[in-house]
């Protein structure tokens, strides 16, 4: 036979025959001593007749070549590249490096034929790489005693530990270094790199000082991170160090990788220690650590991104929805160790500690504000209670509320049109004026909202609620400052919630959140118990925009009385003090929050 003949095979890895480059013969049958192959084509409207016979040891018996059909070389060269790639997969113990896309473009030059479309055959090639690879572990207990793969290019056995916890890997030549080099040894871990099945990769490290390099000599995969862990693992490694340690060094010690080390240890030892360690500062604790120990590490970066990964793994995984929300946690506890969350539902949790709750009794200057900017993910709002201590001159923070949703009941209408805007904004200044006509000048809004129903359905149904809450349900004098008007909302909590807005760069998470709170809640009763024994003075009286309101508010008080004296009626009173309600809201309210 004249024509070249390569054995091939389908993409079911059966057996194929090509001849010439351009024909396709796949496996028909076997008998005891022949194989059969006929040609592809004998299934389609060609009918090809042609067919080839091998013997045992694959020689040709018999080849019928009677093609009734051209040759078909770019559909050959796919089948001829494509085994020969498998080829090379196989004979590779261990395919996971291995490049299909290089190895395509060597054997296609090789044999002579460019196979331009490489994507027709990657999905195919993929599929059988990863079907050479044993099936992947997802627990560690599934971790072989035994495996093929434990075993180096060498024929040495290279896994010498494994327990339930932690699988230990280091060949006979790096135990060896292990040994020699173990003054200059550096231990790390990194998550990156560890399997879905474990929590960490744990390499150590040696440096060779007479050919200035380091080695790897040993790896771990630890399943946790728990002491215990850690400990069991130094353990190992140190049983190692302690069989065959010389401690005749025949070079200088080395202080400022020794620094580093007992740095990088000291500064997770603190972590360590804080109950919430987000808030660390470790670049302080670097520097007062590294002059403490007597070494100089100026190169602080070389350890930041461990410590700061040390310190993420060390955090509370975020709550990412209101329901997450524990019921019970270590963050719930103020630094005296008093538990401060007192109330929990499904759209609500109130944090006030016993300090808070003594302020918010016995005190009547009560003021409340919400901020969306420091909610966490979870939330929509954090509401924010404060009391004024008149004797020290001073707000105190005695709750906060985180929401997770909240009443937008009409806030497009009152946007969109500007009488209802006037009359929203009225509502808000209800506070400063004479208790006595609050009602009338309500059900005077109410009923000239009345007129644009059609319109501002929305807006009546917040004057429904906020008649039955604040004109029913409360009494007005509980929020109204007609006769003592010291401070406003905007000077105790408006204030407070931009400088809480300034602690944090971005949203917080929930237990950035409440850490917060601890904190805060921390020097606050510290603030007051120092000005209460008068070891820290009042502070003085800033209240420059509550002179201007007093002000205004007293030149209509003047007005009422003059109304009264010549004999107007009780509607000229009302318009009186709706009035003053307008030019609160134009010229103080508005006015000062943009200046």
């Amino acid at each position: 036979m004249d024509d070249q003949l390569e054995i091939s095979e389908t993409n079911k890895e059966k057996n194929q025959i090509i001849v010439n480059k351009k024909y396709k013969f796949n496996l028909w049958y076997i008998t005891n001593s022949t194989k059969v192959f006929k040609c592809t084509e004998y299934k389609t409207v060609k009918k090809c007749k042609s067919h080839i016979i091998l013997n045992d040891n694959n020689k040709v018996i018999k080849y019928e070549n009677k093609h009734t059909h051209p040759g078909k070389e770019y559909d050959a060269s796919v089948s001829i590249v494509k085994h020969k790639m498998k080829n090379e997969i196989r004979k590779t113990l261990i395919p996971f490096d291995i490049n299909p896309k290089h190895i395509y473009n060597e054997i296609s030059e090789e044999i002579g034929l460019i196979c331009p479309e490489y994507n027709s055959i990657k999905s195919q090639i993929s599929r059988y790489i990863k079907k050479q690879l044993p099936p992947d572990i997802s627990k560690f207990n599934e971790i072989p005693d035994e495996s093929e793969y434990y075993i180096n290019e060498r024929d040495e056995n290279f896994m010498i530990f494994k327990n339930p916890n932690i699988i230990i890997f280091q060949s006979p030549f790096q135990t060896e270094l292990f040994i020699k080099y173990n003054e200059n040894m550096f231990a790390d871990g990194s998550f990156y790199i560890a399997p879905i099945f474990g929590y960490q990769v744990f390499i150590t490290r040696i440096f060779t000082p007479e050919i200035n390099s380091f080695y790897t000599t040993s790896l771990s995969i630890l399943n946790n991170k728990e002491q215990a862990t850690y400990q069991l693992l130094f353990e190992e490694l140190k049983r190692m160090q302690v069989l065959n340690y010389d401690s005749s060094h025949n070079h200088p010690g080395n202080k400022i990788n020794a620094s580093k080390s007992l740095i990088k240890h000291k500064i997770k030892d603190e972590i360590k220690k804080s109950l919430i360690p987000s808030d660390i500062k470790s670049k302080r604790i670097f520097d007062k650590i590294s002059q403490e120990i007597g070494y100089i590490c100026s190169e602080y970066k070389t350890i930041k991104s461990q410590i700061t990964r040390y310190k993420n793994k060390q955090l509370f995984p975020n709550v990412k929805t209101f329901d997450e929300v524990p019921n019970v946690s270590e963050y719930y506890k103020t630094i005296r160790g008093e538990y401060f969350m007192i109330f929990k539902n499904s759209n609500i949790i109130i944090f006030q500690s016993p300090f808070q709750a003594k302020l918010f009794m016995e005190n009547k200057h009560i003021f409340a504000d919400g901020t969306f900017l420091i909610a966490p993910t979870n939330s929509y709002q954090v509401f924010i209670t404060r009391t004024y201590v008149t004797e020290l001159n001073c707000f105190y923070t005695t709750s906060i509320l985180l929401m997770t949703k909240k009443n937008k009941l009409c806030y497009k209408e009152v946007k969109d049109h500007n009488i209802l805007n006037t009359y929203y904004k009225a509502i808000s200044n209800l506070c400063f004026i004479n208790i006595e006509y609050i009602p009338d000048i309500f059900n005077k809004i109410k009923n000239t909202c009345m007129r644009y129903k059609s319109t501002c359905s929305q807006f009546l149904n917040f004057l429904d609620y906020f008649e039955k809450t604040f004109l029913n349900i409360y009494n007005i004098k509980y929020w109204n400052y007609y006769n003592n008007i010291d401070h406003i909302t905007n000077n105790a909590s408006e204030s407070y919630n931009s400088y809480l807005k300034n602690l944090f760069v971005k949203k917080p998470s929930f237990y950035k959140l409440i850490y917060t709170i601890q904190f805060e809640e921390s020097k606050s009763y510290y603030d007051y118990h120092m000005r209460i024994k008068g070891i820290w003075r009042k502070k003085s009286r800033i209240s420059e925009r509550v002179d201007d309101i007093n002000i205004l508010v007293e030149y209509y008080k003047n007005m009422e009385a003059e109304l009264k004296n010549i004999g107007c009626s009780k509607n000229d009173i009302i318009e009186n003090w709706f009035n003053c309600l307008i030019r609160l809201n134009n010229e103080i309210i508005n006015f000062n929050k943009t200046k």
